[in-house]
C-alpha cells in the first residue's frame, strides 16, 4: 500500500519525522518496505511517499482511516474526521499505562 505522509496528517494530527514513523509502522508489524522524499507538484513542497505490505493479519490497515487509526495509537497523536467521513471520537490513554485506544459516535445532528 502506498499513501503520502501528508494525505496521512488530513486524518491524524502527526509530528513524528518520517524515518522515526517508519520505524514505528515496522515495529507494529506494518513493514515500511519503501520510504522516499518527493516534490508537490502543486505547492513544490517536500512529502513523504510510504510504501508499506500488510499482512494478511491486519487488514483493518488496508485503507487509510485504519492506517491512520494506528498511527493514533502508537503516536498518541489526535485524529481529525476529514470533511464527509462520520465522526467518530478517540481516546487513548496515558503512555504509563497499556496501549489502548477506544472509539465512540458522536450523533450530529
Amino acid at each position: 500500500m502506498k499513501f503520502t505522509l501528508n494525505w496521512l496528517k488530513e486524518f491524524v494530527a502527526l509530528k513524528a519525522a518520517p524515518e522515526k514513523l517508519a520505524e514505528l509502522l515496522t515495529m507494529a508489524g506494518l513493514e515500511v518496505e519503501s520510504l522516499a522524499a518527493q516534490c508537490e507538484p502543486e505547492t513544490n513542497e517536500e512529502d513523504w511517499l510510504f510504501e508499506i505490505g500488510v499482512t494478511p493479519n491486519r487488514g483493518d490497515c488496508l485503507g487509510l482511516e485504519g492506517l491512520a487509526r494506528e498511527v493514533f495509537a502508537l503516536t498518541g497523536g489526535r485524529m481529525k474526521s476529514p470533511p464527509g467521513s462520520p465522526r467518530l471520537l478517540y481516546t487513548s490513554y496515558p503512555s504509563d499505562q497499556p496501549p489502548i485506544v477506544s472509539t465512540r459516535w458522536r450523533h450530529t445532528d
